[in-house]
């Protein structure tokens, strides 16, 4: 009777075990309801491959004693299978990717030193072992001073560059009212490894600085490291823009307002709000983000209020045939940034005639590249490199 017993309880503890990983799961596959569940679900969608064996655990030895067992059983496959399903549709996806990417923009990966290119899309030993860097030298500089407040970048390079290197420039998100330039270090660190000098530049932050003074801060950061690419070892004339989130509107803005110019020679946008209209009248769950409050605070009102705003910060109204060519990454269930905007940019580029590819991944949500070793972080390292190696040649 107490061994009876006793194993009853083990039964009720794997199935709270199992309720809980199935929980997590299921934000691999469901709308993040609050804030907090989609951080979830970002690690949870990314990072899978380590939690289904983990959910596997509730089958071990005598799950099927008891019913309490028996279900901890099933919801434990259940939550292996949706873990890891991400990494599945990103292998399954794999090809399709190396051909549309190929097809877009060649299959030569940038690599000007002897550190190693992505050969596939995903690569199963680094989903656990992670994605090797490199050796990487950075410097911070002061690029301008606005109302007394320096502004700085860091800027990246190979620990020994073989010659003036091309540069990107990279711009962090955040609803242009967080974040800072450190937010996407890894990603710098990678491709400062292969030759490419990476620039991450601060800017103000609404809703204290409204559009375009974020713009205007990427565009003077661009000045000052082309005025000063002798000293620093830059090839001024290979310039290349890469955003996430807010960060990807500012890029390709930028770009527009650089239109025409030949030493910028693409742009690459993750995930990035680019019709700010449509944004507007399309909203995510506030709960997860306020949308609307962050597109007021920094245009400084409504599309009714301030139309003019909207239509100049939006890049899809500024998609003209000078523009350079446009790779865009997005998740397809971003609960934050909707892949119609990439959708809607990629039409705009479509009727202008630019080259440009759409990369939507199912499984996806919004930052899903912040872990460089997931799917989705290897996915769009394998695209950049063949996008830069492309542009910046």
């Amino acid at each position: 009777m107490l061994r009876a017993r006793g194993r009853t309880r083990v039964d009720w503890v794997r199935l709270g075990f199992a309720v809980l990983l199935f929980g997590i799961a299921l934000l691999t596959a469901l709308p993040a309801p609050i804030r907090a569940a989609w951080l979830v679900g970002l690690v949870a969608g990314e990072g899978g491959h380590w939690l289904a064996p983990v959910a596997l655990l509730t089958l071990v030895p005598g799950w099927r004693a008891s019913a309490p067992g028996r279900i901890a059983g099933v919801l434990g496959i259940a939550a292996a299978f949706l873990f890891a399903m991400p990494a599945m549709l990103a292998f399954r996806m794999s090809h399709a990717v190396s051909a549309e990417v190929s097809r877009a923009f060649g299959p030569t990966p940038w690599a000007a030193t002897a550190h190693a290119s992505r050969t596939n899309p995903v690569e199963l030993l680094d989903l656990y072992t992670g994605v090797p860097i490199g050796d990487t030298r950075v410097r911070t500089l002061t690029f301008a001073t606005r109302d007394a407040e320096e502004l700085r970048l860091d800027l990246h390079t190979a620990a020994q560059p073989a010659g003036p290197s091309p540069l990107l420039i990279i711009v962090h998100g955040g609803s242009w009212r967080t974040g800072d330039r450190t937010e996407l270090d890894a990603l710098a660190r990678y491709f400062a490894a292969r030759g490419v000098a990476v620039a991450m530049p601060d800017y103000r932050l609404a809703p204290d600085h409204r559009y375009p003074a974020a713009r205007d801060d990427v565009i003077a950061a661009t000045a000052f490291l082309r005025a000063r690419a002798a000293d620093l070892g830059l090839d001024a004339s290979r310039v290349a823009y890469l955003g996430r989130s807010a960060g990807a509107q500012l890029a390709i803005s930028t770009a527009v307002a650089a239109a025409g110019d030949p030493a910028v020679r693409g742009v690459v946008s993750l995930y990035g709000p680019l019709d700010l209209r449509w944004g507007y009248a399309n909203p995510g769950n506030p709960r997860v983000l306020d949308g609307r409050a962050a597109l007021r605070g920094y245009l400084g009102g409504t599309p009714d209020e301030v139309p003019q705003q909207y239509d100049d910060a939006s890049p899809v109204t500024g998609v003209d045939p000078r523009m350079p060519p446009v790779l865009m990454i997005h998740g397809a269930r971003d609960d934050l940034v909707s892949p119609v905007h990439t959708e809607r940019f990629a039409a705009r580029m479509e009727w202008a005639g630019q080259r440009h590819l759409a990369l939507i991944l199912p499984w996806a949500t919004h930052g899903c590249d912040a872990i460089l070793r997931g799917p989705c972080g290897q996915i769009t390292l394998y695209a950049v490199e063949r996008f830069l190696g492309d542009v910046l040649r």
